[in-house]
């Protein structure tokens, strides 16, 4: 079984329960913000608000 990013917190961090807003697949790197604000993550992840979200792509070879 993967582990996900709260997985490998630590336990001072892990009592208050957060959670990721959004995700990063396996292989990527970036910035994911963690909350245990349920209504910011709705807030932030909602269809409806249009949150804009900046992606931006590079290569490495």
């Amino acid at each position: 079984m993967m582990r996900t990013v709260v997985d490998i917190l630590p336990d001072e961090f892990r009592i208050f329960m957060p959670s990721p807003v959004g995700r990063l697949d396996k292989d990527t790197e970036g910035l994911l913000i963690l909350t245990n604000d349920g209504e910011l993550n709705h807030l932030l992840l909602s269809p409806k608000r249009h949150v804009p979200k900046n992606i931006t792509q590079g290569f490495r070879v």
